[in-house]
């Protein structure tokens, strides 16, 4: 099985954001509703006899191995697209894809922890100002 994107017959979200992929080799990779986990059964070979079942794989999204990481991806990206809740564990994310939302200066020097005071701000949020008042 090839995990071009090419060789999909058929993607289907249902909606209880469970996803199914169908391919052109009549493989079929089932994404559950929260993305964590996928089934993937593998197309029966053509010498096979026809009440023969085919093979099945079940492994979690986060921890796929290389021979179906490609497939997988395919499915939770088309999944992640249309979910309410994306399914984004850091393994999956390329790195350039992170974005960092905060820097620590290494010049701000912190009050120590005894001797800090936290403030309530109007939106009852919490700050600490650091020794220089910043």
């Amino acid at each position: 099985m090839t995990s071009s994107s090419t060789n999909i017959s058929l993607m289907i979200m249902y909606e209880d954001e469970s996803v199914d992929v169908r391919y052109v080799d009549d493989s079929r990779l089932h994404l559950s509703p929260c993305g964590s986990e996928f089934v993937l059964e593998k197309a029966p070979a053509r010498s096979a006899h026809p009440l023969q079942s085919s093979e099945k794989v079940r492994q979690r999204t986060r921890f796929a191995t290389s021979s179906y990481k490609d497939l997988m991806l395919g499915a939770l990206e088309f999944r992640n697209e249309y979910a309410t809740r994306p399914y984004l564990p850091e393994e999956l994310i390329p790195d350039d894809h992170i974005k960092q939302v905060f820097s620590i200066d290494p010049e701000v020097e912190w009050p120590a922890c005894h001797s800090c005071t936290a403030e309530v701000g109007s939106n009852r949020e919490t700050i600490v100002s650091s020794s220089g008042g910043w």
